[in-house]
């Protein structure tokens, strides 16, 4: 009951430490009022809001909107699980939304918006204000908490998988790789991007995309492809190669890739385990005999690959019983048991493909979960 009412004071007043230094959110009144954080009072200066600077400034208005608005999500799903609180639930749920007011329809895009309601005109999408480290088009892809939302907004799942098809085409850029239009996966704005296919009912993405994002990285001294903030470059590694990344914030929503190793296990509370395996397949049909022209053709025969070789989904295993779904939840894994993948090096358009598989999306009027497990 204290962390949340410390949650929502946070979110609601303006919390500032005794000797000024820090204020847990900037522009919380026009947010709250507007929905949004004006470009208006966007000082537009890198780190101006920090201890050397000016704590009550802010820097990137809309970066900084799409960010509270997944705070708001993370406190109204721990009013809900936590604490069984629908009014707090209620509230939270529907600023979660705020990042809506930010869409641009005639972009399609995530923009800076003034507190007239108007939308910068001209705007550069590539180099524009209101961001921080990265851009227009990175920082559109960071609903996590609503990815549905925001694929009907690209006007449907097509559309938005043909979207980030576009801007998966490169994952990473060093000099001007926050002024691009295609993903950045060296920042944390856009390291979640690749598992939004599973909601796009195209998985198979999803596994290709992350075993590209993998193979940015070596085990030499410069071999990360970003500054490893805090070890989000190493976690992001380390859910990557479990073929397992908790997409949604708040809520133990795990997306599904493919695991990069054969066998892993997972230490969970209680002294439970939980066993990740893989193994790589492919067919291949042996050549006849030389000189033979009839009979039978002979019949393909299986090889086995290391997962490594092999990026993608044919089948999988959930304690032993059939799964095909792109995603799990953590109180699954809590309880304990093993995952199996079989994987291939075709992409399988089927598997997790189904609507009835694609994974929740957690739009503003959502009913409130039941309890801490509830997807």
């Amino acid at each position: 009951a204290a962390a949340l009412a410390a949650m929502v004071k946070g979110a609601t007043q303006p919390c500032q430490s005794a000797n000024g230094s820090y204020l847990e959110r900037q522009g919380l009144s026009d947010y709250e009022s507007l929905g949004y954080i004006p470009f208006d009072v966007d000082t537009n200066a890198r780190n101006a809001n920090s201890i050397y600077s000016s704590p009550e400034s802010v820097w990137g208005s809309a970066a900084t909107t799409l960010e509270y608005a997944v705070d708001d999500f993370a406190i109204a799903q721990f009013a809900a699980r936590a604490r069984g609180d629908s009014s707090t639930y209620s509230t939270f749920m529907n600023r979660s939304a705020t990042w809506r007011r930010l869409y641009d329809p005639s972009s399609g895009l995530i923009e800076p918006r003034y507190a007239s309601g108007e939308f910068p005109n001209p705007y550069n999408n590539l180099e524009g204000g209101g961001f921080v480290e990265g851009n227009s088009y990175q920082y559109t892809w960071m609903v996590p908490q609503d990815p549905g939302g925001l694929f009907r907004k690209m006007g449907g799942q097509a559309k938005a998988a043909s979207r980030l098809d576009y801007f998966l085409r490169q994952l990473n850029g060093s000099v001007g790789g926050t002024h691009t239009d295609h993903a950045l996966l060296g920042n944390e704005p856009t390291l979640q991007t690749p598992w939004l296919y599973d909601w796009a009912q195209r998985p198979y993405r999803t596994q290709e995309a992350v075993r590209r994002g993998l193979a940015l990285y070596s085990t030499a001294p410069d071999g990360y492809p970003g500054n490893d903030d805090l070890g989000t470059m190493s976690a992001w590694y380390v859910f990557g190669a479990l073929g397992l990344y908790p997409e949604v914030p708040g809520v133990g929503l795990l997306a599904v890739g493919s695991p990069l190793f054969g066998r892993a296990v997972i230490s969970m509370p209680h002294h439970r385990q939980t066993l990740i395996t893989a193994t790589g397949y492919t067919f291949t049909k042996p050549k006849p005999p030389k000189g033979k022209k009839h009979g039978k053709p002979p019949k393909p025969r299986k090889v086995a690959l290391s997962p490594a070789s092999a990026p993608y989904i044919r089948g999988m295993q959930f304690n032993g019983h059939a799964y095909g779904k792109p995603w799990t939840t953590y109180c699954a894994l809590a309880r304990g048991g093993s995952i199996a993948f079989q994987l291939g090096p075709q992409p399988n358009p089927k598997w997790g493909a189904s609507s009835t598989a694609v994974p929740p999306s957690f739009g503003p009027h959502r009913r409130m979960p039941k309890n801490s497990c509830t997807p």
